[in-house]
């Protein structure tokens, strides 16, 4: 989820200074090239509000699922990160006294007050950069080629349990009653040793598990955050 800051021409022809997620590679342009096509070509002309909503968004990174019937690509489209936000996030809580609005320092109590809101409003804006996703194109593996799309009209946070939460999540549910030190440990050595891939077995095609292999076994996280054994 790098974000870095790039002007990116809209398709409506207007450039924004926006930060957007990804490094990609020809092979993810390729995919994401056929994902556009194929919105353009089956949507666009016969859905306004699906067009409307099209032309704000910038693709990501296309995300691999081994499918029971067929592999497949996820190609999330999301609404561009506002740069002042990601700017304001950064630049962290102000170091030194808090004065107030006359210039005559705060009091700790009053303080912790406004350190408190800071932290409210910088989480709430965390999980407004989440929520960015609104449309999803599912592109065929083997041939290239679009097959399906679902879109929402607000925003949503897609995928919320990556690789490191998946880790996570199995260190709890192996160890539910340790402390944070040594769950951190074990997801340290998770990361040097388990195997990870999407897969797709039953349900939405949109919400694909994670299957986790490490020292012997196999573990199953959905994105609902579930965890179980595959037997």
């Amino acid at each position: 989820n790098f974000l870095q800051l790039q002007t990116v021409e809209m398709e409506d022809g207007s450039e924004k200074n926006v930060y957007v997620r990804d490094h990609l590679d020809e092979d993810a342009f390729a995919l994401i090239e056929a994902a556009i096509t194929g919105l353009q070509e089956q949507l666009v002309p016969f859905d306004d509000e699906f067009a409307a909503l099209f032309v704000q968004t910038i693709p990501r990174k296309p995300i691999f699922v081994d499918g029971f019937r067929g592999d497949y690509y996820l190609i999330p489209f999301e609404l561009p990160v506002d740069a002042d936000n990601v700017q304001e996030l950064r630049s962290g809580f102000r170091k030194g006294r808090m004065l107030n609005e006359s210039g005559d320092e705060l009091t700790r109590e009053e303080g912790q007050r406004v350190d408190r809101t800071q932290r409210q409003e910088r989480r709430r804006m965390r999980r407004e950069m989440r929520q960015r996703t609104v449309i999803i194109a599912l592109i065929d593996a083997e041939s290239g080629a679009f097959k399906e799309v679902s879109w929402v009209k607000d925003p949503m946070s897609y995928m919320p349990v990556g690789k490191r939460q998946a880790l996570r999540l199995i260190a709890k549910h192996l160890y539910p009653d340790s402390d944070r030190r040594v769950r951190r440990g074990m997801i340290h050595e998770m990361r040097d040793g388990a195997e990870m891939e999407l897969i797709h077995t039953e349900g939405s095609f949109y919400y694909p598990v994670w299957r986790v292999y490490y020292e012997g076994d196999y573990y199953l996280v959905d994105q609902q955050g579930s965890v179980s054994a595959e037997e």
